[in-house]
């Protein structure tokens, strides 16, 4: 298992994630992770204006307000028997253009 960081949902990131998702599995501000920085065990914060990162001991280590790229986050753990959540998070020069739900690829 490869390493990844955590990611934590403002309000404005949060309710475009719930707006994006059609189905009833609760979407939360936080229990999030992603591969798509650092993979360094940080914390990431998506919000409106950027990013905000994190180091392990909760200092500030850097924030990005002209980001442009998208920021896959997915549910960093799954129920049995729930479906898998994943979103994909795009920011164009530090402002979130959108939020979209990448649904589950099934078998």
């Amino acid at each position: 298992m490869g390493l990844f960081d955590d990611v934590v949902l403002d309000d404005a990131v949060l309710k475009l994630t719930r707006e994006a998702y059609s189905g009833s599995a609760e979407i939360p501000a936080q229990g999030w992770q992603t591969k798509s920085l650092k993979c360094n065990l940080d914390t990431v914060k998506l919000r409106e204006g950027g990013i905000e990162v994190y180091d392990q001991s909760g200092g500030l280590e850097y924030t990005s307000s002209d980001i442009t790229r998208e920021i896959e986050f997915y549910q960093s753990e799954k129920d049995l028997g729930s479906e898998w959540l994943e979103f994909r998070a795009m920011y164009i020069r530090g402002k979130l253009a959108a939020v979209v739900h990448v649904p589950e690829k099934k078998p």
